[in-house]
């Protein structure tokens, strides 16, 4: 409980820091204004934006639940390897294996790929045929820019297996 004695005294005190202040107000000023003063300002405007909270203050299971639920993390899968596919396979497992069926062959591009390759197997040779190099270069050279260019114009893009508007063409 404060007396009024103390109360007494808290109000002398604050009235003798008011004539302090009144009789130094030109001194305070200076110091408030001083270079001193604006850097201990800045540090401590500084200290009060760090982190109240930094990762050495907290204890290891913070990271890495230690619980009853524990073993649930990226690396501590418990199912079946990569390595196991033929166990997993024999087990009934709804997997439909890739068809690797090619389809209708196009005449067209199989005969601009017969060029191209031609083409370039034949520059290959002309190598080791220097007398008639250049008329061979000129044959070969023109098998491998239609077989090329012919290649080019037939392809259509990826967009014709896509079976929807918002199918992207991702497959797993």
């Amino acid at each position: 409980m404060t007396s009024p004695k103390d109360t007494n005294n808290a109000d002398e005190a604050a009235d003798e820091w008011k004539r302090f202040e009144a009789e130094h107000a030109d001194d305070l000023s200076d110091i408030s204004q001083s270079r001193n003063a604006k850097r201990f300002e800045k540090r401590a405007q500084r200290q009060e934006k760090e982190t109240l909270l930094s990762a050495d203050d907290l204890t290891p299971d913070a990271f890495a639940d230690e619980g009853p639920a524990s073993g649930r993390g990226p690396r501590d899968f418990e199912g079946s390897s990569w390595l196991d596919a033929d166990k997993v396979m024999d087990e009934g497992s709804d997997f439909t294996p890739p068809n690797p069926h090619l389809g209708h062959l196009d005449a067209v591009k199989v005969m601009f790929w017969v060029l191209l390759v031609v083409g370039i197997l034949g520059l290959i040779a002309t190598v080791l045929v220097p007398r008639l190099a250049a008329v061979l270069a000129t044959v070969f050279g023109l098998c491998a820019l239609v077989g090329a260019a012919g290649l080019i114009t037939q392809h259509r893009g990826h967009t014709e297996t896509r079976s929807g508007y918002f199918d992207d063409g991702s497959r797993v």
